[in-house]
C-alpha cells in the first residue's frame, strides 16, 4: 500500500522497483532474529531488473493505492516460530524507492520504501502485513 500521510497532495509519483522472474515457486523462511528477511532471500534467487512505475494520478492526503507485489501461500505451524511461506508468482516486484512532488514545494522528494512487517494474525487462517 502506498499511502499519502503528508499534509498536501503528492503528484508525479514514481516507484523504483526490482523485478525478478522465477521459474518455480520459491520458499521463504522468516526468522525474526535474523537479518535474512524475505527481501534478501528473494533477491538472492535471481537477477533483478530495475523498473520504474508511474502512478497515473495524484494522491491526496489519506488516499492510497494498493500495488500487488507477489502472491504467497502460507500454512501456519504453531510449533515452528520461523514461518515458511511459498511465493507462487512467476514475477516478483520488490519496491526500492518512491519519488514525488508536493504542490507547496517544487523540490522532488525521494524516500526508501520500508519492508513489510512480520505477519499479524487477524483471525484463524487470516493474516495481514503492514
Amino acid at each position: 500500500m502506498i499511502q499519502n500521510k503528508g499534509k498536501g497532495d503528492a503528484s508525479d509519483i514514481e516507484l523504483d522497483m526490482s523485478k525478478l522472474n522465477i521459474n518455480q515457486p520459491l520458499t521463504v523462511t522468516e526468522d525474526p532474529q535474523s537479518k535474512n528477511d524475505y527481501d534478501s532471500q528473494i533477491r538472492a534467487k535471481g537477477n533483478a531488473m530495475k523498473q520504474i512505475i508511474k502512478l497515473p494520478s495524484r494522491l491526496s492526503t489519506g488516499q492510497g493505492i494498493l500495488i500487488p507485489l507477489f502472491v504467497t501461500y502460507d500454512k501456519p505451524n504453531p510449533v515452528n516460530k520461523n514461518r515458511q511461506w511459498k511465493i507462487e508468482s512467476k514475477t516478483i516486484f520488490l519496491p526500492d524507492n518512491i519519488r514525488y512532488t508536493e504542490p507547496a514545494d517544487t523540490a522532488r522528494k525521494s524516500l526508501t520504501i520500508r519492508k513489510m512487517l512480520s505477519p499479524v494474525r487477524l483471525a484463524e487462517g487470516v493474516q495481514g502485513r503492514g
